[in-house]
């Protein structure tokens, strides 16, 4: 799959549940569909992603 289309997808209807999103609080697990400095659930300061569409990109050059 192209990264391009798993990015699109990712934040897509296609790529999940609707309304949440790829971003969640170490603290209290909200999840948001962008990125928080702070949460504004708990006010933790680890708002992060695993999302990683790279990695699980494969090339049909590279196997």
């Amino acid at each position: 799959m192209n990264p391009f289309t798993a990015i699109f997808e990712r934040f897509t209807d296609g790529g999940g549940e609707s309304g949440v999103g790829p971003f969640e609080c170490r603290g209290c697990g909200q999840a948001y569909p962008v990125e928080y400095h702070v949460c504004p659930t708990c006010g933790g300061y680890s708002v992060e992603s695993e999302y990683d569409p790279v990695t699980s990109y494969k090339d049909e050059t590279t196997g």
